[in-house]
């Protein structure tokens, strides 16, 4: 292995590395530092080749840059809106740090969170310097920067379906699924406290129509962008996720069978065993 460094116009610094071989074809792999605007291709060749003209550095528009850098997730494993994200990228195949913000410990309304997310929620994300919030529009940002799978169907109606089921997610289905059954019926007791049983059983004719609306807009596909996975998939899941880890939740799941399946088939995604390993 051999590594070289050259100095070019215009190219602060390009490396790459010579990996020897007995036979076949090797690859090399080039790279440059962020300051530069200029990137090399990856190209195959054999044992003995010459060493790559400078002729080979290509400029590249700044916008490859800002793509090829590593996002940041800013908030808790635990969340339902820091999953989704995560799932997202994952399905992306892109890599990530996620910045931890325990939820618990309430680091999401300390100082440092509150410049992220002035209303202390999360997640926040940050890609090549610019940090921004809110869950729908983080999703959309990785759909439209990433490369495939598109995570949006291809047809207006389709589209417009995805968009339904989200906001439908975000107004009804976690207020319901959530805040009012899962927060109280599991987390509560888990900090010492006591579930509010009015509250969780005032909550539990929202959370079926949740299902049950979904469940018609979900019919019999595969997933609620038809027969590819989308973002809708993506929000859904988390929240699902946590109103079956309750007694109530597991019924209302059970009284909705397409529901149920597709919960069995997004458990099957590398993406979701990835970010949820107990889903």
């Amino acid at each position: 292995m051999q590594r070289l460094v050259v100095a070019a116009p215009g190219v602060a610094l390009i490396e790459w590395e010579r990996i020897e071989q007995d036979t076949g074809p090797i690859t090399w792999s080039f790279g440059c530092p962020t300051s530069s605007n200029f990137a090399v291709t990856e190209y195959c060749c054999y044992r003995g080749c010459p060493q790559t003209p400078i002729s080979y550095v290509t400029p590249i528009h700044p916008e490859r840059s800002r793509i090829m850098s590593q996002p940041i997730v800013y908030g808790d494993a635990i969340s339902t809106y820091v999953r989704t994200v995560r799932l997202a990228l994952e399905e992306k195949g892109v890599s990530h740090t996620l910045a931890a913000v325990d939820l618990v410990k309430g680091q999401h309304k300390e100082k440092d969170h509150l410049a992220r997310h002035p209303w202390g929620k999360m997640p926040a994300f940050e890609h090549a310097g610019i940090v921004f919030y809110e869950a729908s529009a983080i999703l959309r940002y990785i759909d439209e920067v990433f490369p495939e799978p598109a995570l949006m169907p291809s047809t207006p109606v389709e589209r417009a379906r995805v968009n339904q089921v989200m906001s439908i997610v975000d107004s009804y289905g976690y207020p319901a699924s959530i805040t009012n059954i899962f927060i109280p019926r599991v987390l509560v007791p888990a900090l010492g406290g006591q579930t509010d049983e009015a509250q969780v059983d005032a909550a539990k004719p929202q959370a079926a129509l949740f299902l049950k609306e979904i469940g018609r807009l979900l019919d019999g596909a595969n997933y609620f962008g038809g027969t590819n996975v989308s973002l809708a998939d993506l929000h859904v899941l988390p929240v699902l996720t946590y109103l079956q880890a309750t007694p109530e939740g597991q019924a209302l799941i059970a009284a909705t069978p397409n529901i149920a399946a597709w919960m069995g088939r997004m458990s099957e995604r590398s993406s979701v065993q990835a970010v949820m390993p107990a889903a």
